[in-house]
């Protein structure tokens, strides 16, 4: 066959394909048909604190990096991953310390929750025209399934993989 379809990690590939292949093809695009499972990826939606793409496995979940994270890590995730303003990012990780001093483990927060914490700390104004929470889903998202480290690992294990007459292609989509 001409090609082979491996699911796993990036940072696992040299695993999979060892060094002599022609060509790695990464898809680090995101469909909505992903993102609709019920996991808690949007904040529209309501299901639990997941976020994790692969759900089968034993990684921390979305909910479990919120309890784990400090205050200072949470608002670091918000700005490099969510675009959050260092302000914003602040009080959404304060409203979390704060949920997190009353309960916790978390074990009464959906997305539902989530996505009204992190509106109110930012000030809902009507007029915007995605939800304010969209931005904190995604960094926790990015941050709970380490998407930029995958990425990183697997340009360099791709590489390596095709050696210095292979190919290596990224397909993405940004809407």
């Amino acid at each position: 066959s001409c090609f082979t379809i491996h699911r796993a990690l990036f940072s696992q590939m040299l695993k999979h394909l060892g060094t002599s292949v022609q060509g790695v093809l990464l898809d680090v695009g995101i469909s909505s048909p992903q993102l609709d499972k019920g996991r808690g990826f949007r904040p529209e939606v309501e299901g639990p604190v997941d976020m994790r793409f692969d759900a089968t496995d034993q990684s921390e979940t979305a909910l479990q990096y919120l309890v784990r994270a400090s205050r200072q890590e949470l608002a670091a995730a918000l700005e490099a991953f969510g675009g959050e303003r260092p302000a914003h990012a602040r009080r959404i990780a304060d409203a979390v310390a704060l949920a997190k001093a009353e309960d916790p483990t978390l074990q009464s927060m959906t997305t539902s929750k989530l996505a009204q914490l992190a509106s109110a700390a930012k000030g809902h104004r009507e007029y915007q025209q995605m939800h304010p929470a969209k931005m904190t889903f995604q960094a926790v998202r990015v941050a709970v399934n380490r998407e930029f480290a995958e990425l990183k690992d697997g340009l360099a294990a791709a590489t390596e993989a095709c050696g210095l007459n292979g190919a290596v292609a990224v397909l993405t989509w940004k809407q």
